[in-house]
């Protein structure tokens, strides 16, 4: 990869990474369409979460068809699309709870889906821009996963 800039603190590199790409050998370069949607995910969403609590890790970003399916997640995601991306706070003052309950209770962010997901000791907020399969309408839509069910996120929680 080169050193591309989706949006001044997100690189196209930290979007693509991915440890079960590496070890299975799997190219996961997206295709200019895909980088135009992580650009527009990277300003939309990972910047104004960056500016509320600081730098931010990508535990996972993009993800091609065959690392998709390889990681388990669901054809055509958010993910897939070039909309999607795992977020974690490097600030210990924060948490990804933190992150989902901004996302939900405060910013005014035009997001499909913000989950709070956690499988075992790891923790995560997932944030999904609008999907092309809903019209690109974002169904503002809040979860809580841990690891085994979705719920509906509880408001103050």
């Amino acid at each position: 990869m080169s050193l591309v800039q989706l949006s001044p603190h997100l690189s196209l590199d930290e979007m693509v990474y991915s440890a079960t790409a590496e070890a299975k050998g799997i190219d996961n370069t997206p295709p200019a369409s895909i980088v135009a949607m992580l650009q527009n995910w990277a300003t939309v969403f990972f910047e104004p979460m960056r500016a509320q609590f600081g730098p931010l890790r990508i535990s996972s970003g993009y993800r091609c068809q065959v690392l998709n399916a390889a990681v388990g997640g669901v054809p055509n995601d958010a993910h897939e699309q070039g909309c999607g991306g795992d977020i974690q706070p490097l600030d210990p003052q924060y948490t990804p709870r933190d992150l989902v309950r901004w996302v939900v209770e405060q910013s005014k962010l035009p997001f499909d889906q913000v989950i709070y997901e956690h499988v075992g000791p790891t923790f995560w907020c997932h944030l999904g821009g609008p999907l092309s399969q809903h019209g690109g309408i974002p169904r503002q839509e809040a979860l809580d996963y841990n690891g085994t069910a979705y719920v509906p996120w509880v408001v103050g929680s």
